[in-house]
């Protein structure tokens, strides 16, 4: 069984600390630095439809990785390769 988070930005926040292999309060830079937090929330509202097929996909930068965000408990996250010198 899976622990439900109370929120989308304690979920991302999460998925990011332990990709990092520190504490959600070790985290070098404030999710809120790269996301609007309120709007994350909104696009992930439960009471609004928890269908997981109506779930919006989020994607955007963190510290050079890509998170994807499907869903509360659909959140991958990528390293980005370093951009090729020209």
């Amino acid at each position: 069984m899976t622990e439900q988070m109370d929120s989308i930005t304690d979920a991302v926040t999460e998925a990011l600390a332990s990709h990092r292999g520190v504490d959600r309060t070790d985290l070098s830079t404030p999710l809120y630095e790269v996301i609007d937090p309120d709007a994350l929330e909104a696009l992930y509202r439960t009471d609004f439809d928890a269908s997981a097929e109506s779930h919006p996909a989020v994607s955007f930068k963190y510290e050079g990785d890509r998170v994807v965000v499907a869903g509360p408990n659909n959140i991958v996250i990528q390293p980005q390769p370093a951009d090729p010198a020209p």
